[in-house]
């Protein structure tokens, strides 16, 4: 599907933006939601530490963008990653 692309830790932007977009759009339509809000999140979760678009771990090898974390109901394939949490500040 995502074929003959740069490898995510060499996108700009603008690149993860053109190769994905067309992708969240069409997965939006007909749902109250906004494909740039979606493209906003993915942009920020997927960064490696240097800011590269698509550039995490998680999003270039295990192709996960928004950092979704699977809980006891998920029955298919999981990864186990270290990851920073956050709680009240």
């Amino acid at each position: 599907m995502l074929m003959n692309h740069k490898h995510p830790t060499s996108m700009t932007r603008k690149e993860y933006v053109d190769l994905y977009g067309p992708y969240i759009v069409e997965a939006l339509k007909g749902k109250q939601l906004f494909p740039s809000v979606m493209m906003a999140q993915a942009l920020l979760e997927s960064a490696s530490k240097d800011g590269v678009p698509g550039g995490s771990l998680l999003a270039s090898k295990y192709n996960n963008h928004f950092g979704i974390k699977a809980d006891t109901s998920w029955k298919g394939e999981k990864v186990a990653l270290n990851t920073n949490e956050y709680i009240k500040g």
